[in-house]
């Protein structure tokens, strides 16, 4: 059934999974995945907290606070209105 979108892989009937797309090669390691995983973790901990409807400056802070038991080095972000002036 066509709704005038353009067609995408599990469109077509003969793919059984998206992972056969997408994950058809060996997968490669990443340099970093183990502090990623951490920092996705802790994202998602404090997005679940706070929920929506927060200034990005709210989340920022949150972050900064739920990233200090991970012992993960991070710091304030500078204003972008700050670096431009």
């Amino acid at each position: 059934m066509s709704h005038g979108f353009s067609g995408i892989a599990t469109d077509d009937p003969t793919v059984l999974t998206i992972q056969s797309c997408v994950m058809a090669g060996t997968p490669v390691p990443l340099m970093y995945s183990d502090r990623t995983d951490k920092i996705i973790h802790v994202f998602y901990d404090v997005s679940n907290e706070l929920g929506h409807g927060f200034l990005e400056s709210t989340y920022a802070e949150a972050m900064l606070i739920a990233l200090e038991p991970t012992r993960l080095a991070a710091s304030p972000c500078e204003s972008v209105a700050r670096i431009l002036a």
